[in-house]
């Protein structure tokens, strides 16, 4: 049964893309990277606030031992 990525979440792609063997399964890596390219700007909007909001835990965890 082969995954259906239009049910995933954008971080669930971004976690599927970058653990695939892509030489194992070339054809699912390509159905990643064209669900990934038809969400663009809402993917690239996604990450963005992922990684901002893993900065902000980092700055509050700094806090905490200042």
């Amino acid at each position: 049964m082969q995954p259906d990525y239009s049910k995933y979440s954008n971080l669930e792609l971004q976690e599927a893309i970058d653990s695939i063997d892509k030489i194992k399964y070339p054809e699912r890596y390509r159905k990643l990277e064209l669900e990934i390219k038809s969400r663009s700007n809402e993917f690239e909007k996604d990450l963005r606030k992922a990684k901002q909001d893993n900065k902000d835990l980092w700055v509050a965890i700094g806090c905490l031992f200042s």
